[in-house]
């Protein structure tokens, strides 16, 4: 039997799920999130713990509410929100 990882294959970031976190926790609440991304709370807290990866229509959803880039959701580069400049340190 495939071990999760396997599941998902070799492009799965770990660190997805924090971002996918990140942008769940900007919703006033986990149920309003659930709402606008069509899923159950479950579902969603399966995405944020990195259990299951989301559809990629679920993320164009959630992303589009809150103003959260689809490039630093898959990659982690760039500023979290569209339109905001990064800062560099």
């Amino acid at each position: 039997m495939k071990s999760q990882e396997e599941l998902r294959g070799a492009s799965y970031d770990p660190q997805a799920a924090q971002r996918i976190r990140a942008m769940i926790d900007l919703y006033p609440s986990r149920k309003i999130a659930a709402s606008v991304a069509e899923k159950s709370e479950d579902s969603l807290a399966n995405y944020a713990a990195g259990r299951n990866e989301p559809p990629f229509p679920v993320i164009v959803r959630l992303a589009s509410h809150v103003g959260v880039s689809l490039h630093w959701l898959a990659t982690g580069e760039g500023s979290m929100r569209e339109g905001e400049q990064q800062h560099q340190t």
